[in-house]
């Protein structure tokens, strides 16, 4: 449960994964694409199955994306609104 406070952050990697064709990368790219119009840097790695046809619920079957955020520039201001 929060407790109201929060905590600013120089930058962190943000993983979203889950069995291939549910959504995680799509997920992922409106994550950092909404994230880089605050005016943060962005960047992805997409995380492809191993394989092609893998069983449900595998780690072979894992799909998703690998993102680095950080804060804008030192010196630049994230746009207002």
């Amino acid at each position: 449960m929060s407790n109201g406070t929060s905590t600013r952050l120089e930058q962190a990697i943000v993983e979203i994964v889950s069995d291939s064709g549910e959504g995680a990368q799509k997920a992922g790219q409106v994550f950092g694409a909404v994230s880089a119009k605050m005016g943060n840097g962005v960047w992805t790695v997409e995380i492809i199955p191993a394989e092609i046809k893998p069983p449900a619920r595998s780690k072979a079957g894992a799909s998703g994306i690998r993102m680095g955020v950080a804060g804008p520039p030192s010196g630049r201001e994230p746009p207002e609104g």
